[in-house]
C-alpha cells in the first residue's frame, strides 16, 4: 500500500508553529516506517522542514509558513494533482482537512473541536475556516482519527459522525521528555535566574487554556508559599480576561511570562518545576500534561474534556474555577508525600503513551479505510 501524508504544517521556524500539530506529525512519522515496513509512505511537505534522511518519499511542496490562504488554496487545488502524480492508495489529512476533490480514500485527524465547542473564544476567521474544513473532511473522508475519547465524543455530537467510523489514537511523548539530573536542574535554574521555587504552566495564551483562573488562584495562595508562577508559551488571542486577572492580582515579580520555549528546553522547565498546572476548560488531548508527567513534575489538571484520560491517577484533578485550582495548589505544594507520589507515578503513566503505539493504531486505521472504501 502507498500512503500519502499531509506534512504542510511542518515548520522549521521556532515559534508556536512548532507546537501541537507539528509535533504530532513529526512523532507519527518517526514511528510509522517501523509500523508499516511493507508499505510506502509519501509525505507532502516543504523539504527544508523535514529530515531528508527519513524512511519515506518526500513530495516537495511550496513553503507556506505564515501564509494560510496560500496553503489552504494549494491543499484544495495543487494537492489533489500531487496525490494523483504520486499514485497513492490512501491519503491522510493530519490536521482537520482533506481536499474536497480527493481522488483516493481519505482519513482525517481531528485534534480538538474547540472552534465548535467554544466558538466565542476562537477568532471568527479561524473558527469559520476550521468549521468548513472539518465538516467537509468528515463528510468526504472514509475514516476519522480522534486523538482522545473526549474528542471522539465531540466528533459524534458536533459533527454527527457515526462512532464506527472513528478511531481513537492517543498521542505519544518524545524520549527527550525525561527527568533531568539534579546537577542539570541546578545549572538550568542558575542560567534562567530561577531563584524561587515555581509553579509552571505551558501552552499558548488563549481563553480555553483558562490562565486567568490560574493567575487568580495563585494570587489566593501566594502568601502561604514562596513560589512564583511561570507561564511558558506564545501569545494567543483574546487576551482581555488574562490581562484583567494579571492587573487585579498584583503579583509583581511573582508572575513571569516566558515566550515560546524550544522543545529541547522544555524537559528542563518541567523537571525544575515544583508543580505543573494545566487548568484548561477544554483540550483535545493535552500534550504538555503528558510531557510534564514524563519528566516527573507533580501535576495538577482540570477534570474536563481529555485531561483525565491523559492523567489517569498520576495527576491531581480539580474543577477549572479559581477557588478549586487554588485549593489544589495549596494541597500539592504543602503535602510533600503527595508531591512525591505524583512525581513517581507521572513517568509510569507517561510510559503508556508512545509514538510507536500511535503509529500502530494509525496503521490499523489506514487498513480499515482502504477496506471501507
Amino acid at each position: 500500500m502507498r500512503i500519502g501524508i499531509n506534512g504542510l504544517l511542518l515548520s522549521n521556524e521556532a515559534g508556536y508553529r512548532q507546537s501541537g500539530i507539528d509535533r504530532y506529525v513529526r512523532g507519527l512519522l518517526s514511528a510509522l516506517p517501523a509500523a508499516m515496513p511493507n508499505d510506502e509512505l509519501v509525505v507532502f511537505a516543504n523539504p527544508t522542514a523535514i529530515d531528508a534522511q527519513s524512511q519515506f518519499t518526500i513530495h516537495a511542496t511550496p513553503a507556506f509558513t505564515g501564509n494560510k490562504a496560500l496553503r489552504v488554496g494549494w491543499e484544495q487545488i495543487g494537492l489533489p494533482r500531487a496525490i494523483r502524480a504520486e499514485k497513492v492508495d490512501l491519503f491522510h489529512g493530519t490536521a482537520f482537512a482533506l481536499p474536497a476533490r480527493l481522488p483516493v480514500p481519505g482519513i482525517v485527524t481531528i485534534h480538538d473541536l474547540a472552534f465548535l465547542r467554544w466558538p466565542e473564544q476562537v477568532p471568527k476567521g479561524r473558527a469559520l475556516h476550521l468549521t468548513r474544513a472539518v465538516r467537509s473532511a468528515t463528510g468526504n473522508g472514509t475514516r476519522v482519527i480522534a486523538v482522545s475519547e473526549a474528542t471522539k465524543q465531540d466528533v459524534i455530537e458536533l459533527l454527527n459522525v457515526d462512532a464506527d467510523r472513528i478511531d481513537v489514537t492517543p498521542l505519544g511523548v518524545d524520549a527527550r521528555f525525561r527527568r533531568s539530573s539534579a546537577e542539570a536542574i541546578a545549572d538550568f535554574r542558575k542560567a534562567n535566574e530561577l531563584t524561587r521555587p515555581f509553579v509552571l504552566a505551558v501552552g499558548n495564551r488563549e481563553p480555553r487554556k483558562n490562565l486567568a483562573a490560574l493567575v487568580r488562584a495563585f494570587a489566593k495562595i501566594k502568601d502561604s508559599v514562596p513560589h512564583e508562577l511561570i507561564h511558558a508559551g506564545g501569545a494567543g488571542w483574546k487576551p482581555d480576561e488574562l490581562d484583567r486577572a494579571v492587573a487585579e492580582s498584583r503579583l509583581g515579580d511573582r508572575l513571569r511570562f516566558v515566550d515560546f520555549v524550544p522543545h529541547s528546553e522544555l524537559p528542563a522547565w518541567y523537571s525544575a518545576a515544583d508543580c505543573f498546572v494545566m487548568p484548561s476548560h477544554y483540550e483535545g488531548f493535552g500534550l504538555p500534561l503528558l510531557e510534564a508527567l514524563a519528566c516527573g513534575a507533580p501535576s495538577i489538571a482540570s477534570n474536563r474534556s481529555s485531561l483525565p484520560e491523559v492523567a489517569g491517577d498520576a495527576a491531581y484533578l480539580c474543577n477549572p474555577d479559581a477557588d478549586s485550582i487554588a485549593a489544589a495548589l495549596a494541597v500539592v505544594l504543602h503535602d510533600g508525600e503527595l508531591r512525591q507520589r505524583l512525581h513517581e507515578s507521572g513517568p509510569v503513566r507517561a510510559a503508556e503513551f508512545t509514538w510507536n503505539r500511535t503509529a500502530a493504531l494509525t496503521a490499523a486505521s489506514y487498513r480499515k479505510a482502504v477496506e471501507d472504501a
